[in-house]
């Protein structure tokens, strides 16, 4: 016979599911009604019913919701899968947690209250989550929303025609490919599976179908056609690359200087234990990590490859050096009796390493500016390895790329835990090694450890596979100077806006433009 006390606690827990079903119903309920009563209302020239918007980035499907709330129906379209990674963390600020915590419901605190949580509150007003599990999260919200409003539309809208019903529709795997608007009663999106076009006819579409007639639509179905949707709006929140917005709106325009960074993203192997506790960010001299930068021997790694041309490898001797600005240089100075002395002259250069880390309950995420001397000798390398024909040969410079980058972070990530952990109980997995006499059989070392072990009283810190490690890349600020259009058919207009990061690419140490892009 059971406990009666591990009854009365199962009782509570079914309870407590009911609620929350309950609680997430209701929310459902007044999101329909908010936007059945927002439905009728109109702009002061026109009635906007359907919204289209390329882009199932967070932005996207954040404005997805909103502009459902706001009464419109709206047809998601994203090139990508439903099962696209990426592993970015990024903030959302107060404008944003107040009203996820309405469209979430209750699982608002699985995504950042529950312990092993995904993402991480770090006070009141700041979350902290990766883009993949916040996609994830918003994508599987929708979902419930769309199929709420399907079913209550079969239920209570029998008597509607096509035009008077209301939708909300995600389609993955097909690209918005083009907009045509002059010669066609209302402007329309072209949408097709690149991989499969007949590029026949440029962008003019096999079919036209009504946006209520896009359900459904998907890779298979569309094959190799081409089909227009007519629609009032269309939101570009493709990103900083949308080549919709670039032909529609203008290109970007440069807003800030171009600067060389680096993120390294590690998986935690204890989700309980905080590296820094929410997040942490500094700037020192990089002659302070000297000796952890030594340490790692980026100039033996250099060294010792052999399919390096040795004018690089010259070039690059003193790697650790020139990245910390004390690089030798040769020089004169004059001895006792005039006598010309060759000494060797330090190079004082200051570069100040700018180390930010932000964290969740399963994942370190490390960003960084890369010292010009690195830069430098990454493109270098690239520019080399670009010339390399044969596949086995390309692999080794592959693997060599993969150890640098792997060394940089593990310097910097040790430097930093130093700055901000006394204790220094964190530390970057090891590069496993082979054994002497036992073929390719891999060493055990701190790598081939149970994955939630603690070593030796050091809790360890994986690197992401599906995330670069330390890749470096150039930031810019550019923004769209006229992020708003209307577009005129022969008969009809409609509007084009470039949002989040389509419309404004902030510093992504400003957070991707989540605390700082707008929606509208």
């Amino acid at each position: 016979m059971k406990n009666p006390e591990m009854k009365e606690l199962e009782t509570i827990f079914e309870l407590s599911k009911i609620q929350t079903r309950k609680l997430d119903e209701e929310i459902n309920e007044e999101i329909y009604r908010e936007h059945l009563k927002n439905k009728t209302q109109k702009n002061k020239m026109k009635e906007y019913k359907n919204a289209v918007v390329e882009g199932a980035g967070p932005i996207g499907l954040y404005s997805t919701y909103k502009l459902f709330l706001e009464g419109m129906n709206v047809t998601v379209i994203n090139d990508r899968s439903e099962n696209y990674i990426r592993n970015q963390l990024v903030i959302f600020d107060r404008k944003w947690v107040s009203q996820m915590r309405f469209f979430f419901g209750t699982e608002f605190d699985r995504l950042f209250i529950h312990q092993n949580s995904v993402g991480k509150m770090l006070d009141e007003e700041l979350v902290l989550i990766s883009i993949k599990d916040m996609e994830l999260a918003l994508m599987g919200r929708l979902k419930k929303i769309s199929e709420f409003v399907e079913k209550k539309e079969g239920e209570e809208g029998k008597e509607k025609n096509e035009e008077e019903k209301s939708f909300l529709y995600l389609i993955y795997e097909i690209a918005v490919l083009g907009v045509l608007y002059e010669n066609y009663d209302k402007p329309i999106v072209v949408v097709g599976v690149r991989e499969n076009l007949n590029n026949s006819n440029g962008l003019i579409p096999d079919e036209i179908i009504s946006a209520f007639q896009a359900k459904g639509l998907n890779k298979t179905k569309i094959g190799s056609k081409k089909v227009g949707i007519p629609f009032d709006l269309l939101f570009c929140a493709g990103g900083a690359n949308d080549k919709i917005r670039d032909k529609i709106l203008g290109e970007p325009q440069e807003l800030t200087k171009a600067v060389n960074y680096g993120v390294t993203i590690f998986n935690k192997n204890i989700l309980s234990k905080d590296v820094v506790n929410g997040a942490h960010a500094f700037t020192k001299p990089i002659v302070e990590m000297q000796e952890s930068i030594r340490k790692e021997g980026l100039d033996d790694l250099i060294k010792n490859f052999k399919f390096l041309p040795d004018a690089l490898k010259q070039k690059y001797a003193k790697l650790t050096d020139k990245i910390c600005g004390t690089d030798y240089k040769r020089g004169e100075k004059r001895g006792r009796g005039g006598a010309k002395v060759h000494v060797e002259v330090v190079k004082e250069e200051v570069f100040g390493e700018n180390i930010c880390l932000f964290e969740t309950n399963t994942l370190l995420y490390m960003s960084t500016n890369t010292p010009p001397a690195l830069v430098d000798f990454v493109e270098e390398f690239k520019q080399k390895r670009n010339g390399v024909v044969a596949k086995w040969e390309l692999g080794e410079y592959d693997a060599f790329f993969e150890k640098l980058q792997r060394k940089w972070a593990r310097a910097l990530f040790n430097y930093a835990n130093s700055v901000i952990n006394k204790d220094k109980v964190w530390y970057v997995e090891e590069e496993k090694v082979e054994e002497k006499g036992k073929g390719n059989k891999k060493g055990k070392g701190t790598t081939g450890k149970d994955h939630n072990a603690v070593e030796g009283g050091k809790y360890i810190l994986k690197f992401d596979k599906n995330s670069i490690n330390t890749n470096t890349f150039w930031v810019q600020i550019k923004g769209v100077e006229n992020p708003v259009k209307q577009i005129q058919g022969t008969k009809d207009s409609a509007i084009v806006v470039a949002v989040g990061d389509a419309n404004t690419s902030p510093h992504f140490k400003t957070l991707s433009g989540m605390s700082t892009g707008k929606l509208f």
